[in-house]
């Protein structure tokens, strides 16, 4: 109980906080699933649940949304390594439409996620790709 009074209070002190809140839980009842509009542009969904979904409101900054999508790209493939739920890689998909992006994520889960992504913004160019990149050649438990 003390939890959920806690909890009441922090979004109750915090308006940004409580229209994300309130925006995850719209979107899993209307949509069955939170899904999340980042840049006016990129939906992204597969969240572990409502920490993800805020935390990914920050994940990319204006300003970095702004270098991402300025700067001129050198010919060749993207690759995003550490792509996470891939929204880095959907700004670049988007900008560099007639090029091969390349995702890489180890984590299982969220390979799914990212998968879940790609197809929901029909990113077609983007490859995910389950694995980790390094300087040598190991497994890795997750």
């Amino acid at each position: 109980m003390y939890t959920l009074l806690r909890n009441t209070a922090r979004l109750l002190s915090s308006p940004g906080l409580l229209k994300d809140y309130s925006l995850y839980q719209a979107s899993r009842l209307c949509q069955g699933r939170a899904v999340r509009t980042l840049h006016e542009e990129i939906e992204v969904t597969g969240f572990s649940g409502f920490s993800e979904y805020h935390s990914t409101g920050d994940q990319v900054s204006r300003r970095e949304h702004a270098f991402l999508t300025s700067r001129s790209l050198p010919e060749g493939s993207v690759l995003d390594v550490g792509a996470n739920l891939g929204v880095v890689s959907l700004i670049l998909a988007g900008r560099a439409s007639d090029r091969s992006v390349h995702a890489f994520e180890p984590h299982p889960s969220t390979v799914q996620a990212l998968k879940k992504n790609v197809a929901l913004n029909k990113a077609h160019n983007v490859t995910v790709h389950e694995a980790a990149v390094g300087s040598e050649e190991t497994t890795m438990l997750f």
